[in-house]
């Protein structure tokens, strides 16, 4: 399923029982739209949850989190 955000492409996979959720380099306001149009309905529920926009301070909003309650989190960055 891909969900689209003004921000970012956001696509949620299912893996056997495990759902990924891999976020893109969306930002807080992106977070927002996407919990506003989905609801807090199983659609954002996950496991595992590729972080947002690299981890930076706008790159993830608790609403989002709040949402998603991934079990693991996983964060692309350099050194």
């Amino acid at each position: 399923m891909v969900l689209i955000s003004v921000a970012s492409l956001v696509i949620r996979a299912q893996f056997g029982k495990a759902m990924f959720l891999f976020s893109g380099d969306l930002e807080t306001a992106g977070d927002n739209q996407l919990v506003n149009f989905y609801g807090n309905n199983a659609l954002l529920d996950v496991d595992v949850w590729k972080v947002s926009h690299h981890a930076a301070v706008n790159g993830t909003s608790a609403t989002l989190l709040a949402a998603i309650t991934p079990q693991y989190a996983v964060i692309l960055c350099g050194q």
